[in-house]
C-alpha cells in the first residue's frame, strides 16, 4: 500500500487491518498445489491423447525454469507462478480441444499469426543452423519482417520438442505460460515496492496474470505475453522503492539489464525497445530524489539532456523515418479496422482526427467491445471487459495520483506510451497485454485512495453504460 511518497506528500490510503484481509494469500499455497495437480493430469493425458511426450516433458522444464527464476525464499511469489502457469496450462488444453471441434485445427479461426509463426519457426529448424539467426531476414521471411526475434524464439522451442519426439503446438504456449506466471510475480513485487499490502499485492498481481484477455493471449502462439513481461520487469527496475533508495552500483546494473531487454524487444516489437528506454530515462532522471545542493546530481542530469539532444539531432532522419513509418501504419490499420468493424466501431474508425483520436481512446477503454456469443472464449473475454469497465474511473483517479508523485513516473509513462500507442496506431485487441499489468496497478492506487466513492461511481457507470449500450443498438 502506498505510504510516504517523499517529504511534502504523504498517502491518506486507509489501512486495512491485516488481519481481515490475510486470508486473499494464506491460501495461496492449497491453491497452487491444487492447480499444479489437475494441471499436471491434464496435460498428462493431453500429451497421452496426442501421443506428445515432449509436451509432458516440457511442461515441467518450462515449471521448473520458471520456480527457479522465481526463487524459493518468497514463498507467495512462487505460490503465484504455479497457480497462474497451471491455470494457463489448463485452459490451453482446453481452448486446443474447442478450437478441433470448431475448425478442424487448433488455431485461432483456424489458422492465423500464432499457425504462421510456427510455420516460419519449422522452417528456421529446416534451413538454418541455430547461429544463423542473421539469415532469417530473406531466407525464411521478408527484410522487413518486424518480429524476427520471435521467429527465432520459437525455433528455438522448436528445436526443443525435437529433442523429444517431436513440436507440438502446446509448446509454445505453455511457455507463453510460463512467461505469464513471471509476469504474475513481477507485478506482485512491484506493488509490494509501491508498499501496498502483501494482500492486495497478491489480488493485484493474480488479476495481472488471470484477466481473460492476458489468458486468452497466452494460450495462443502470440508474442504479445512475453512482450508484456519484458516491460513489466523493465518498470520494475525503474520504479524506486518509496524512500528514493538507489545505489551508484546498482544503476549501472540497472541500465546494463534495460539495453540488453531493448535489444531483445527490438527484435519482436521494436517501437516497444522505444518504450523501455523512455521508462528508463524518466525513472533515472525524474523518478530520483532530486536535492538542490548535489551538485553531481544536477551534473548528471544535465549531461544525460545534452547527450539525449546530440542523439536526437544526429538521429533526425532515421527518427523522422520512424514517425513516417507510424503514419503508415495509422492509416493501414484504420483501413484494416474500417473493413472489420460494424455500428459503433465503424464510426469511430472512420472518424477523421482530432475527434478520432478521442474516440478511439474511449473506445479502447473498453475493448474488446462485450458481445452476447455462444464461443466460450469470446463470452469470458467479454465479461472481463465488463469487469474493466466497472474499475475505469479508480484507472483515471489512480493515473492522476501517479502524476503528481514521482516515484510513480515509471509506472503512469510505461501505461501511457503503451496505451496511447494500441489505441492510436495498431488498435489491435492482443495489444492491450502490454499494459494491462500496469493498467491493474493504477486502478488499485486509484481504488485505494477513493474506495469510499465506489458507490456513487458504479451506479452512475451502470447508468452510462445503459446509454452506449442503446447507442450502439442504434448504429448497428
Amino acid at each position: 500500500m502506498a505510504t510516504k511518497v517523499n517529504n511534502q506528500s504523504v498517502s491518506r490510503i486507509r489501512r486495512t487491518p491485516i488481519t481481515q484481509r490475510s486470508h486473499a494469500y494464506l491460501r495461496l499455497p492449497e491453491l497452487s498445489s491444487l492447480a499444479l495437480v489437475i494441471s499436471a493430469v491434464i496435460v498428462g493425458l493431453f500429451a497421452l491423447m496426442e501421443a506428445s511426450f515432449s509436451t509432458f516433458i516440457l511442461f515441467f522444464a518450462f515449471l521448473l525454469f520458471g520456480s527457479l527464476i522465481v526463487g524459493r525464499k518468497d514463498t507467495v511469489a512462487s505460490d503465484l507462478f504455479l497457480e497462474v502457469y497451471s491455470i494457463v496450462a489448463i485452459s490451453a488444453v482446453v481452448l486446443y480441444w474447442i478450437y478441433i471441434a470448431r475448425y478442424g485445427s487448433p488455431y485461432y479461426i483456424g489458422g492465423s499469426d500464432d499457425l504462421a509463426y510456427e510455420l516460419w519457426a519449422e522452417d528456421v529448424v529446416r534451413k538454418l543452423g541455430i547461429f544463423e539467426y542473421g539469415n532469417i531476414r530473406g531466407v525464411v521471411v521478408n527484410p522487413w519482417h518486424n518480429s524476427v526475434g520471435y521467429v527465432y524464439l520459437l525455433s528455438l522451442l522448436y528445436r526443443l520438442g525435437e529433442l523429444f519426439d517431436g513440436f507440438h503446438t502446446m509448446i509454445p504456449r505453455l511457455f507463453n505460460g510460463m512467461c505469464l506466471g513471471l509476469l504474475s510475480v513481477f507485478s506482485y513485487r512491484l506493488a509490494m515496492r509501491l508498499r501496498f499490502e502483501r494482500w492486495r499485492s497478491v489480488t493485484i498481481a493474480l488479476f495481472s496474470g488471470l484477466l481473460p484477455i492476458m489468458v486468452y493471449n497466452a494460450i495462443h502462439t502470440f508474442r504479445d505475453v512475453f512482450i508484456a513481461l519484458i516491460l513489466i520487469i523493465g518498470v520494475y527496475l525503474w520504479t524506486p522503492r518509496q524512500d528514493f533508495s538507489y545505489s551508484g552500483s546498482s544503476r549501472l546494473k540497472r541500465w546494463t539489464v534495460t539495453i540488453l531487454l531493448a535489444l531483445v524487444v527490438s527484435e519482436i516489437r521494436y517501437y516497444h525497445s522505444l518504450v523501455i528506454l523512455i521508462v528508463a530515462f524518466v525513472g533515472d532522471i525524474f523518478a530520483r530524489e532530486r536535492k538542490p545542493s548535489n551538485r553531481l546530481q544536477t551534473l548528471y542530469a544535465f549531461a544525460a539532456i545534452v547527450l539525449a539532444t546530440i542523439v536526437l539531432f544526429a538521429l533526425r532522419n532515421d527518427i523522422l523515418g520512424i514517425f513516417e513509418q507510424l503514419n503508415d501504419s495509422q492509416e493501414g490499420y484504420t483501413a484494416y479496422r474500417i473493413g472489420l468493424s460494424q455500428g459503433l466501431g465503424a464510426y469511430v474508425f472512420a472518424t477523421p482526427p482530432p475527434l478520432g483520436y478521442i474516440l478511439r481512446i474511449g473506445y479502447a477503454l473498453i475493448s474488446p467491445l462485450p458481445t452476447l456469443s455462444f464461443q466460450v472464449e469470446r463470452l469470458l473475454l467479454s465479461l472481463g471487459t465488463l469487469f474493466q469497465y466497472f474499475f475505469l474511473p479508480f484507472l483515471a483517479l489512480g493515473f492522476l495520483w501517479a502524476i503528481r508523485q514521482r516515484s510513480l513516473w515509471p509506472l503512469f509513462t510505461g501505461f501511457t506510451l503503451l496505451f496511447l500507442g494500441m489505441a492510436l496506431f495498431t488498435f489491435a485487441e492482443r495489444h492491450i497485454v502490454p499494459f494491462m499489468p500496469l493498467a491493474v496497478i493504477l486502478v488499485a492506487l486509484g481504488y485505494e485512495r477513493y474506495r469510499h466513492l465506489r458507490i456513487p461511481i458504479w451506479l452512475a457507470l451502470y447508468w452510462l453504460g445503459i446509454g452506449v449500450f442503446v447507442l450502439y443498438i442504434l448504429l448497428r
